[in-house]
């Protein structure tokens, strides 16, 4: 199956996250970050993600399962999420600003941390990062937001549940308009 044969739009989900903090360790010469997910909480769309979904997404990170082979590139096949740029492609690990070290729950949240590469793309990622967190100079739009995209493997709605086998299921749900989804499988 070829990738532009998929509806990648629904099969593919989003959660919007921000990185709240960033610091450089002189020691190891690390320029770290950490993030913080949306909650579990209803979003703009009536969507929700919820702990079972985090406890997916961190199973599948620690147990490094593979994505579907279309979704794999010469950079990531499953494991650890990474932290890129405005959904751009990994271009062949270029296109990298950093791995993710560890996920884990807290509460209703889904964390996120890890440090950023020494790479050019690395470092200006750390550098408007610390600016948009530390600067006095901040201005008061919307902090720099990263997401984490998913498979949406398994969602609800109310009491209906959806499991896709492969990237072309559809969900009648979905179909049919209705909303009240929450992520389950990702």
């Amino acid at each position: 199956m070829e990738i532009d044969k998929v509806d990648i739009n629904s099969s593919v989900a989003e959660m919007s996250l921000y990185i709240s903090k960033a610091s450089f360790d002189k020691k190891t010469q690390e320029m770290r970050w950490f993030a913080v997910a949306s909650d579990t909480d209803r979003d703009d769309y009536d969507e929700k993600m919820s702990i079972e979904l985090y406890n997916d997404f961190i199973r599948r990170a620690v147990e490094e399962e593979a994505p579907p082979e279309e979704l794999c590139t010469d950079a990531w096949c499953g494991g650890m999420p990474y932290l890129s740029l405005s959904h751009y492609p990994d271009l062949n690990g270029k296109g990298l600003a950093g791995p993710t070290q560890g996920l884990y729950v807290d509460g209703k949240l889904l964390k996120a941390k890890g440090v950023f590469a020494d790479t050019k793309l690395g470092r200006a990622c750390f550098k408007s990062i610390c600016d948009d967190l530390y600067s006095e100079e901040k201005s008061n739009k919307e902090k720099i937001r990263i997401s984490i995209g998913f498979i949406d493997w398994a969602h609800y709605h109310g009491d209906f549940k959806f499991e896709r086998k492969n990237l072309t299921d559809r969900c009648p749900m979905c179909a049919l308009g209705v909303g009240d989804r929450t992520f389950a499988k990702g």
